[in-house]
């Protein structure tokens, strides 16, 4: 067995700390049932006990040196409450142990429904850790031309951007259409902008005069600044394990430096930071280790100076990673451009009779879905054809059972095609979970372990948050023991893959094989260059590509604001629905060809109501709502709906925004005010009827991230943690039984990115039974889709006017 890494994990942590807190809340003799004070003392000495403990000895050992820091560990993993500085006493989250506690009781549940395999067969479902990944072609740094930086003073102007490359110019001229001729070159221009515009958002993270505090050797910690707070470790993870820092001491020189100083030496890569002509202290290069609110935590490669009286400039360096794989995928997309064309660009189909293939659902309900069933015959018929040539797609809104569609076909192809290779990739891991999960548990339960069937592949990220992933699919995983990488050749041997995007540009520098099937789910959500990350090295002249998706939703999320509005926020997905073979409709019977498409259009999620007000909006009103009352009409009774049959209010609040320092993002108080009127409104009285909510059952959506945060810190001051707060982007794909919306926007000119309809959509697709809707209606009602929205619920009573 190999060497396992001696790096605990924010994720190893937060489980060994979580057991170690129910071991010290089983040895109090009255036990608590709040948050609850014991001496730093007597924690610190329970906690060389419980890892003394014979069955802790491999916790014992992977912990380390860390054994003495209990209090570091108890702060970093978010069980410790503050309190006042100086204390000699830990005050321990009691919500967030129970929490724990009831998670692993879960995960003991689950694991006794499983049939127990004899110990000799129990891990022959494992991906084989005895050979590790090793590349087998580097991967260049790809970093943008500086002449870049003179366009960029431009703000990047159509004209001036033309000049710089014929491609582009040809791009830009034919209405903005990617072609086979001018995609290398146009896209790589966009990909370019994009990167400069991240490296201007790291340049503004810049630290000034820092203090650094020192924990242990090589290991040292320090405060952002409030304004960097905004733009910096809430903006999307900016900031991440993977960001390396440079460190400088501060002296006359580094403080002079203008600010394009630094956008030039990010645009370098350099790991020095040299000033021509001028003298400044060494630079010591550091990597970010964890991101807690505003504590940056990171060690270095050398020792710093122990002076106490010396400040630092701290230069964050972006890893850069997703976009080399992208830049990567285009250079291999310009060398296999005659294999890639027809996944890219298909023409017209021949009109072709496919026999249709006689199945055996193992999701029953799909046989009853006249979509959901022509989707799977579909996929599986055309798999033996050579003759349709262009990508098949899922278009599925909203809680139309796309997934579903996916899985049932991925288990289809597994029993009719013995030599089917599958691929199945997605950005968000939380796409790729559920989808493996699905496939694990159709195939695990009450059989024998299926071995070289599927491998969910995690990034090392992930091992964060391995305490939350089930226990089924991490057995399935690279990280069901800790997390490796595994040998591109012991995944040739499997049958189903399944990993992000960014894993399939990782694996493809390693000589990743080519697949018969590569399936690309939320293909709506990432941009050209994420999908042919996906694509490029994956497909071959035989293989069938299926996109799943929907390009009315909110769709991949950018840095850049100029490289979005030049095309680069397009999906594959929606240019494909855009060319001929799919946006033609026949004549005879008005459908599209359903050879290579199928629309999904009944909603199993929401209220018909809430179903209605989005189908309307957005989709020709043609979705079926379809979910059962029991799931969808909790609202029925609740005291604060005239209209019970219409679970949607507005309250209409005129307040204030206000802008944060260097951040583009806005919050508004008396929103918030109103926000947790609800939530306290909807938590202790519930729905009516008896109808009782639980913290889970109820999200927040804002579309500013300031917003959220404000909005989140008020809740974890409450200590209602389980109420998940985040923008329209952070809630795509995710539903709860109450939503609660705050628009902020509200005496400012222009509704900024509002008016987006995609973010609309999302936002009112989220709700299963009662949606409120918090915001200013003179304002909102200035765009027509929400001037439909105030006015539906005007004309049902759930109008609540602004004082």
């Amino acid at each position: 067995m190999p060497k396992k890494s001696c790096r605990s994990s924010i994720a190893f942590e937060k489980e060994a700390i979580g057991q170690f807190l129910l071991y010290l809340y089983g040895c109090q003799q009255v036990k608590p049932t709040t948050d609850w004070s014991i001496p730093k003392k007597g924690v610190h000495a329970e906690f060389r006990k419980f890892l003394n403990l014979p069955k802790n000895a491999n916790l014992r050992k992977r912990m380390g040196g860390k054994i003495n820091e209990v209090g570091v560990l108890l702060h970093r993993t978010g069980y410790l409450i503050d309190i006042p500085k100086g204390s000699d006493l830990f005050c321990l989250n009691y919500q967030k142990i129970m929490l724990f506690n009831e998670i692993e009781e879960l995960h003991k549940d689950f694991e006794k429904k499983l049939i127990p395999y004899h110990k000799e067969n129990k891990k022959l479902h494992r991906l084989s850790a005895k050979t590790f990944f090793q590349a087998t072609a580097a991967l260049p740094t790809f970093l943008p031309p500086t002449t870049l930086l003179e366009l960029k003073k431009k703000k990047y102007d159509d004209e001036e951007l033309c000049k710089s490359s014929t491609a582009f110019a040809d791009y830009f001229n034919g209405g903005r259409i990617f072609t086979p001729e001018n995609i290398f070159g146009a896209m790589k221009l966009l990909l370019q902008i994009e990167d400069i515009d991240i490296l201007e958002k790291y340049r503004r993270l810049i630290q000034r005069d820092v203090k650094l505090t020192q924990s242990r050797p090589l290991k040292y910690s320090l405060k952002l600044t409030r304004k960097s707070r905004k733009i910096g470790c809430f903006n999307e993870a900016l900031l991440s394990p993977y960001n390396r820092l440079l460190i400088v001491a501060e002296c006359p020189v580094t403080k002079s430096l203008p600010k394009e100083f630094f956008l030039n030496i990010l645009l370098s890569g350099s790991r020095e930071l040299k000033v021509p002509g001028k003298t400044v202290g060494p630079t010591f290069n550091g990597q970010i280790e964890s991101v807690y609110e505003r504590t940056v935590t990171f060690g270095t490669e050398g020792k710093l100076p122990e002076d106490p009286n010396v400040s630092y400039l701290i230069v964050f360096c972006p890893a850069r990673l997703t976009l080399r794989y992208q830049y990567n995928a285009l250079e291999c997309y310009e060398v296999k451009k005659a294999t890639l064309q027809r996944f890219l660009f298909p023409n017209t189909l021949p009109e072709v009779a496919i026999p249709e293939k006689r199945l055996s659902f193992y999701d029953k309900k799909i046989a009853a879905n006249p979509e959901q069933k022509q989707a799977v015959q579909n996929i599986v018929s055309i798999s033996k054809s050579n003759e349709l040539l262009a990508p098949f797609i899922i278009f599925g809104p909203p809680g139309t059972g796309k997934t579903s569609v996916i899985v049932e076909s991925i288990l289809q192809l597994l029993l009719h095609e013995p030599n089917a290779k599958i691929l199945v990739t997605a950005g968000p891991n939380c796409a790729c979970d559920e989808i493996a999960l699905r496939i694990c548990s159709t195939l695990s339960l009450g059989k024998e372990p299926r071995t070289q069937i599927l491998a969910r592949i995690y990034c090392w990220s992930q091992e964060r948050r391995r305490e939350n992933i089930n226990k089924l699919l991490l057995e399935y995983s690279n990280m069901y023991d800790w997390h490796f990488f595994p040998d591109v050749k012991v995944l040739q041997d499997y049958r189903v893959v399944v990993c992000t995007l960014s894993a399939v540009g990782k694996l493809t520098t390693g000589s990743l094989q080519q697949f018969t099937h590569v399936f690309l789910d939320e293909g709506a959500a990432c941009s050209m260059p994420e999908s042919l990350v996906g694509l490029v090295n994956t497909l071959n002249e035989k293989s069938k590509l299926i996109i799943a998706g929907d390009h009315k939703q909110l769709g991949p999320i950018l840095n850049s604001r100029r490289a979005k509005e030049l095309g680069l926020g397009k999906s594959l997905l929606e240019k494909l629905l855009q060319r001929k073979c799919y946006a033609e409709v026949n004549k005879a019977n008005g459908e599209y060809n359903q050879l290579i498409q199928t629309r999904l259009c009944r909603n199993f999620r929401s209220h018909t109501a809430i179903v209605k007000l989005f189908s309307q909006l957005y989709y020709d009103d043609k979705l079926q709502a379809m979910a059962p009352a029991e799931e969808t009409n909790w609202a029925a009774k609740w005291e604060g709906l005239n209209d019970p049959n219409f679970p949607i209010l507005f309250h209409a609040v005129h307040g204030r925004e206000e802008l944060d320092d260097e951040s583009d993002s806005i919050h508004n108080g008396r929103e918030i005010g109103v926000v947790f009127q609800y939530v306290n409104m909807l938590l202790e009285k519930g729905l009516g009827g008896g109808r009782k909510l639980e913290e889970t059952d109820i999200g927040i959506i804002s579309p500013y991230r300031s917003q959220c945060m404000t909005i989140q810190e008020d809740l974890n001051a409450l200590r209602l943690f389980q109420i998940e707060t985040g923008t329209a982007e952070a809630y795509r794909g995710k539903e709860k039984a109450v939503i609660i919306v705050s628009f902020v926007r509200s005496k400012f000119k222009s509704l900024g990115f509002l008016k987006d309809p995609e973010r609309l959509n999302v936002i009112l697709s989220r709700a299963k039974s009662l949606l409120i809707l918090i915001g200013n209606d003179a304002k909102l009602s200035e765009y027509k889709d929400y001037e439909f929205v105030i006015k539906e619920c005007q004309q049902h009573g759930n109008f609540i006017p602004a004082p």
